[in-house]
């Protein structure tokens, strides 16, 4: 179902943090070009079917236990996440979107060069302004 997918292996903070986005469609078009709409699913149990999916596979392809795949999946924590609240009802909004999935590691907006210092420094993270409205 995804129409777009990317792997990325960073984070803001340009640290490792290996995630997948995917992009798709809220349903599907039948024979008559007609959309219908599928149920939502809830992000918990979405992660829990991705978790059972990946660690089947690597359980499969004899790079994880079954064991071990068992012991992740009672973790409270099991490192698998959906977040899914993202909706681009625009083309400018899908737009946006895409462009976040496909941006580079480094941001040159972030980047400045600490002169005192002779250092690069990089600024992470949401930058909240103090002015007023």
């Amino acid at each position: 179902m995804p129409s777009g997918l990317t792997i990325r292996t960073f984070g803001d903070r340009i640290n490792l943090h290996v995630h997948l986005h995917f992009l798709a469609t809220e349903g599907g078009v039948d024979e008559a070009g007609i959309f219908h709409k599928i149920p939502r699913i809830d992000d918990v149990r979405l992660a829990e079917i991705f978790a059972r999916e990946v660690l089947s596979f690597l359980v499969g392809k004899e790079l994880l236990s079954p064991e071990w795949a068992e012991r992740i999946l009672s973790w409270p924590h099991t490192g698998f996440n959906v977040h899914s609240l993202v909706r681009a009802k625009t083309k400018p909004e899908a737009e946006r979107v895409g462009k976040y999935m496909i941006r580079p590691v480094l941001s040159l907006d972030r980047l400045s060069f600490l002169e005192q210092e002779g250092k690069v420094g990089y600024r992470w993270g949401l930058i909240w302004s103090l002015s007023p409205g």
